[in-house]
Protein backbone atom coordinates (compact mmCIF):
# COMPACT_ATOMS: atom_id res chain seq x y z
CA UNK A 1 0.00 0.00 0.00
CA UNK A 2 1.42 3.26 -1.01
CA UNK A 3 1.87 6.28 1.60
CA UNK A 4 -0.92 8.42 1.25
CA UNK A 5 -3.36 5.59 0.66
CA UNK A 6 -5.11 3.60 3.62
CA UNK A 7 -7.62 1.70 2.25
CA UNK A 8 -7.14 -1.57 0.07
CA UNK A 9 -9.98 -0.39 -2.56
CA UNK A 10 -9.24 3.66 -3.41
CA UNK A 11 -9.45 6.65 -5.77
CA UNK A 12 -7.22 8.93 -6.90
CA UNK A 13 -9.02 11.38 -8.16
CA UNK A 14 -12.94 11.95 -9.39
CA UNK A 15 -12.37 10.38 -12.06
CA UNK A 16 -14.61 7.04 -10.94
CA UNK A 17 -11.69 4.75 -11.18
CA UNK A 18 -10.81 2.47 -8.65
CA UNK A 19 -7.52 1.16 -7.70
CA UNK A 20 -6.67 -1.59 -5.66
CA UNK A 21 -3.18 -2.33 -3.49
CA UNK A 22 -2.91 -5.25 -1.14
CA UNK A 23 -0.10 -6.45 0.68
CA UNK A 24 -1.10 -9.42 -0.41
CA UNK A 25 -1.40 -10.50 -3.87
CA UNK A 26 -3.68 -12.77 -4.35
CA UNK A 27 -6.77 -10.83 -2.64
CA UNK A 28 -9.20 -10.48 -4.67
CA UNK A 29 -12.33 -8.03 -4.25
CA UNK A 30 -15.79 -7.58 -5.34
CA UNK A 31 -17.78 -4.68 -6.29
CA UNK A 32 -20.12 -5.65 -2.91
CA UNK A 33 -16.43 -4.84 -0.61
CA UNK A 34 -16.61 -1.16 -2.40
CA UNK A 35 -19.49 -0.53 -1.70
CA UNK A 36 -19.52 -1.69 2.11
CA UNK A 37 -15.98 0.45 1.87
CA UNK A 38 -18.14 3.39 0.68
CA UNK A 39 -21.21 3.29 2.50
CA UNK A 40 -18.87 2.98 6.15
CA UNK A 41 -17.32 6.21 4.69
CA UNK A 42 -20.54 7.90 4.24
CA UNK A 43 -19.75 9.15 0.82
CA UNK A 44 -22.61 7.06 -1.19
CA UNK A 45 -25.70 5.37 -0.53
CA UNK A 46 -26.58 2.92 -2.91
CA UNK A 47 -29.35 1.04 -1.22
CA UNK A 48 -32.92 3.60 -1.34
CA UNK A 49 -34.54 3.21 1.98
CA UNK A 50 -37.50 1.95 0.08
CA UNK A 51 -35.74 -1.03 -0.61
CA UNK A 52 -34.63 -0.53 -4.04
CA UNK A 53 -31.61 -1.94 -5.77
CA UNK A 54 -30.30 0.20 -8.55
CA UNK A 55 -29.31 -2.07 -11.57
CA UNK A 56 -25.69 -2.26 -12.16
CA UNK A 57 -23.93 -3.40 -15.06
CA UNK A 58 -20.50 -4.32 -15.84
CA UNK A 59 -18.99 -4.43 -19.25
CA UNK A 60 -22.34 -3.32 -20.41
CA UNK A 61 -24.57 -6.29 -19.27
CA UNK A 62 -27.00 -5.61 -16.59
CA UNK A 63 -25.71 -7.67 -13.72
CA UNK A 64 -28.40 -9.69 -10.70
CA UNK A 65 -26.02 -10.26 -7.69
CA UNK A 66 -23.54 -6.82 -8.75
CA UNK A 67 -22.18 -7.28 -4.71
CA UNK A 68 -20.90 -10.81 -6.39
CA UNK A 69 -18.77 -9.30 -9.01
CA UNK A 70 -15.50 -9.99 -8.62
CA UNK A 71 -13.01 -6.50 -9.15
CA UNK A 72 -10.87 -6.75 -12.27
CA UNK A 73 -8.60 -4.52 -14.77
CA UNK A 74 -10.44 -2.41 -17.29
CA UNK A 75 -13.58 -3.33 -16.01
CA UNK A 76 -16.87 -0.49 -16.31
CA UNK A 77 -18.94 -1.13 -13.46
CA UNK A 78 -22.18 0.80 -14.37
CA UNK A 79 -25.02 2.07 -11.42
CA UNK A 80 -28.30 3.01 -12.75
CA UNK A 81 -30.88 4.66 -10.75
CA UNK A 82 -34.42 6.32 -11.56
CA UNK A 83 -34.96 9.74 -9.73
CA UNK A 84 -38.42 10.05 -8.48
CA UNK A 85 -39.93 13.29 -7.74
CA UNK A 86 -42.51 14.16 -5.41
CA UNK A 87 -45.17 15.25 -6.68
CA UNK A 88 -48.28 17.15 -5.07
CA UNK A 89 -51.71 17.38 -6.73
CA UNK A 90 -53.44 20.78 -7.69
Amino acid sequence: ISLGCTKEIHTHDNTGVLHIESKDASKTFTFGDFLDLVRQEQQLLIEFSSGEKPKVAVNNIIVENYREVRLEDNMTITIFYDLIENKTET
